[in-house]
């Protein structure tokens, strides 16, 4: 008997083990999407929806609406009626029910049909749109798209303790869940991707006809078009600051000595292609005062009450792109910061924000303490990380520094700053002082960041820094 090998099947590029189990697709009916629907999905801030609206959301490869009634009562339903498949979210929400927008189909938290105009009495108790349990806790509206019952709610109980949970805003983020959760365990990439300096910009970013980058490092990509920087990071080695001096095509410009890019691109514009824009003067000063913390006092950077401040609130929290694209476009036609505020969508998402502003001030006034010309304060389990780095000056305009102790989820950190109105002036490099506990920063402001289960340890190094401080 002769055993002869089999040839390799070079018809296949690649091979598929059996044991192989697809969980990055999330679509129903796969192991993925099976799996992920046997949990509560949070899908949303609480604050991110008013009473009375409804908003399409889309999840594990599905799309709903999810809507809040009169009562407070967030539920989420199928994205389109059972009658002719008009979008739910487009049409009224009235009381706790939601109203179609296309015959006027009436629904109830339930999902029963309740009303249908210019239909035969009694039809409407045949038909109903599909519901999902919706509950809330701890500002995340939560919901379940599995079979049969949900599980126990809260899904974290363990967590209800005080600043446990942190509930930061909401982005889309264009890759698969599994992706998120790989790169957040990869400690690798963070020496790489996250190196001094920054990372450049993405090359598929550079798609346009036009790639202008503003504000970020400098790229040696042969597809960046303009580019304006103002930081001393912005041109990293040798390599990019050769590049950027044999680059004859004049529209690249760095210079240090700006506290804005918004200043640098007028003047720019003005000086070198005799473009004024005037039109949009009120626009390039406030965002020259952000960026360099030009305000005329703490009061003024706190208060929020000029509008330009308070679209600055709102973009923190919510600018992302479908935000932020509409809005550029009116301003770029001539519209006022001030008209933007003013818009009823603008106003729903900045109240929130102003009351949680309010919140934080009573809290650092509760926390603070002021000694030989230093504040500190330590937020820690208060619930809330970030700040407006201009309280502790409102609340002590005497002093000089102000150290503050913070903790998230993500880290444990170390802020310290420097008061711009103090009648003191600074004598400290801040840079400096938070370098040697491997932090850094500029002359006037500076941070150290730990691990999140580092608090004690940042603890310790406040109060040293604290302590160097106050002398000098």
């Amino acid at each position: 008997m002769t055993l002869v090998e089999p040839k390799a099947d070079t018809t296949r590029v690649s091979r598929v083990r059996a044991t192989d189990v697809d969980i990055a697709t999330t679509r129903p009916g796969t192991p993925g999407g099976t799996f992920m629907r046997q949990f509560w999905m949070a899908l949303d801030n609480s604050t991110n929806l008013a009473p009375g609206r409804a908003k399409p959301i889309r999840i594990m490869s599905e799309n709903y609406t999810l809507y809040r009634g009169a009562s407070g009562k967030a539920q989420v339903i199928a994205q389109r009626c059972p009658h002719r498949g008009a979008m739910m979210h487009l049409g009224w929400v009235e009381d706790d029910d939601i109203r179609c927008v296309y015959h006027g189909w009436k629904y109830d938290c339930t999902g029963q049909c309740i009303e249908q105009p210019a239909e035969e009495a009694g039809y409407n108790r045949k038909v109903k749109i599909a519901t999902y349990p919706t509950r809330e806790h701890m500002g995340l509206i939560f919901a379940y798209f599995g079979e049969g019952e949900p599980p126990a709610f809260p899904p974290y109980p363990e967590s209800a303790g005080e600043g446990l949970i942190d509930p930061w805003p909401v982005y889309q983020v264009p890759c698969n869940y599994l992706q998120c959760f790989e790169n957040s365990m990869d400690e690798v990439h963070v020496a790489f991707a996250h190196q001094p300096g920054g990372s450049h910009v993405p090359e598929k970013i550079l798609s346009g006809e036009i790639n202008a980058v503003v504000d970020f490092r400098y790229s040696v990509s042969d597809k960046l078009g303009w580019w304006f920087d103002h930081h001393l990071s912005g041109l990293v080695g040798e390599e990019e600051r050769a590049h950027f001096a044999a680059d004859r095509s004049g529209q690249k410009f760095f210079d240090p000595s700006y506290g804005s890019c918004s200043k640098l691109v007028a003047d720019v514009a003005r000086e070198r292609f005799g473009v004024e824009l005037d039109v949009h003067a009120d626009l390039v000063h406030w965002a020259h005062v952000i960026d360099t913390a030009g305000f005329a006092s703490a009061q003024q950077a706190v208060e929020l009450s000029a509008p330009a401040l308070q679209l600055m609130t709102v973009i923190e929290a919510h600018g992302d792109d479908a935000f932020l694209a509409p809005r550029i476009a009116r301003l770029a036609a001539g519209a006022s910061v001030a008209e933007l505020v003013s818009e009823p969508a603008l106003q729903r998402l900045l109240a929130p924000l102003i009351e949680r502003h309010k919140v934080t001030c009573d809290v650092i006034k509760a926390r603070a303490v002021e000694r030989d010309g230093v504040v500190l304060f330590d937020l820690a389990g208060s619930g809330d990380d970030r700040y407006n780095k201009f309280i502790p000056y409102w609340l002590y305009p005497q002093s000089r520094y102000c150290v503050a102790v913070s903790a998230s989820r993500t880290r444990s950190k170390v802020s310290v700053g420097s008061n711009p109105w103090a009648p003191v002036p600074r004598t400290h490099n801040i840079a400096e002082l938070c370098a040697r506990f491997g932090g850094g920063g500029h002359a006037v402001v500076g941070a150290v960041s730990l691990k999140a289960d580092e608090l004690e340890k940042a603890r310790l190094i406040a109060q040293a820094i604290v302590s160097e401080l106050t002398v000098g």
